[in-house]
Order: C-alpha cells, then structure tokens, then sequence
C-alpha cells in the first residue's frame, strides 16, 4: 500500500436511509418480513460505518429522510458527521453530498452504500490512495449489475452523474463515459457486489459462513442473519 499524502484530507461518504419496515430493502421480502428487512437494514448501517470509521479519520452519513438523523445516531459510534439527502433522485442526492463535503474542505472523496457489508477494506483504502496519489480522477469499484458499490473523486465535479440510468445495467459505463467527456481520469479496482435481491443476500449469508474476515467486517449482519429462521431454511442459502 502507498500512503497518504499529509496534505490529504480524506473522507468517506455513507449514503443510507433510515431503517424503518416497508421503507428498505424491500426487494428482499420475501424472504424477509419488513421488519426483519429493516433490522438487516440497521446492521448494515452499523457495520458499514463503524468499519469505515476504522480506515478513514472522517466520516460523513448522508441520510434520509430528513427526520432520520436522531434514531441513525444512536446506533453508530460518536464523531460522524452528519448532513441530510437531498434531490428528488440518486444521482442528485450523490451529486450534492459531494459536493457538501468537498465545500467542507474534504479530498479526496470516497462515497459508499450500507448494501456491501464484506466490500474489502484494501479497496477502500486503495480508493483514498489512487486518488490521493493523483493516480486517478476518479475511481469505481464495479459490482456485478452494472452499477458500482464505491466511487471516489479528488474533488467535485459537476456533470459527473448526468443523465445516468440509475438502478440499470448501464449505471456504471453512463457514469464512465460522463467521466471521459469531463476530461477525468477514471480507474475501476477489483469488482464486489451488493445486496438487492434474495439471490445477493443468500450470497452474503455464504460468503459470512465461509469467511472470517468477511465476519470481522460484518459482525452484526452477520449475528442478526443466523437468527433468521425463515432465511436459513430459503432454498437460496444451501
């Protein structure tokens, strides 16, 4: 691993919602129930900050809704910094929290979701890295639908989101291509994937079984799955 530049100040952006039954992951009911979806969703949240706590000194959640903020907060540890989503659409609310936290003073910026729980820590910090280093404009970390789980700048950049088809096979080369038009220079690490179906959680539940440190990076979604009686039995997870 290369280190950091001192004159760097790095931070890594946690987009979430608030997790509240019939409001998250809800593709994944079935198998789940709302509010076991919910639970998952807190665990995720959970695991994902407190793990990127760990690789950066800054870390800011940009949550949702707008009254999420005081029940987020109490399952997380002190010093994250906080701001509210806004924009009517994903690439809206990614464009304005970059935007935020490099008027903040941030760079570079790396901007992560709660639905990679196992996303390998030498990617994030490679991420801070590459960018730091002036290796790259802009970096991805692919994942297997099309979109991405991780995307940093060096700094804002308006247009970068432009006209992208969120949720698509085409999210992550609209982005790409939004990145070459802007004369940046983009750099894609090693592929991961996310949870937005039963298919994807059943992986999860493999991969947290198979793995130490893929447990060590997600301890309660970890705990809270083994709990799921109607999950251990689905016939995704043998």
């Amino acid at each position: 691993m290369q280190s950091i530049p001192d004159n760097a100040n790095p931070v890594v952006i946690v987009m979430a919602k608030a997790p509240r039954a019939g409001h998250v992951k809800t593709r994944l009911c079935p198998p789940l129930l709302p509010s076991q979806a919910a639970s998952l969703a807190a665990c995720l949240f959970q695991d994902t900050v407190t793990r990127a706590i760990t690789l950066c000194p800054s870390v800011l959640v940009a949550y949702t809704p707008d009254d999420g903020r005081e029940e987020m907060e109490t399952i997380v540890p002190s010093g994250v910094l906080w701001m509210r989503q806004c924009g009517q659409d994903l690439g809206t609310r990614m464009t304005l929290a970059i935007r935020s936290a490099g008027q903040q003073g941030f760079s570079p910026l790396v901007m992560i979701g709660i639905d990679s729980p196992t996303l390998p820590s030498t990617l994030i910090v490679t991420a801070i890295e590459r960018l730091a280093n002036n290796e790259a404009d802009v970096v991805f970390v692919p994942v297997d639908d099309g979109g991405f789980s991780l995307i940093g700048v060096q700094r804002f950049v308006p247009g970068l989101f432009d006209g992208v088809a969120w949720s698509t096979a085409t999210a992550l080369t609209d982005t790409l291509h939004n990145a070459i038009a802007l004369n940046l220079l983009p750099m894609q690490l090693e592929p991961w994937y996310d949870i937005d179906t039963p298919e994807d959680l059943a992986r999860l539940y493999r991969e947290l079984n198979c793995s130490q440190t893929a447990g060590d990076y997600a301890p309660r979604t970890y705990a809270l799955m083994k709990e799921y009686e109607n999950f251990s039995n689905y016939p995704y997870a043998e």
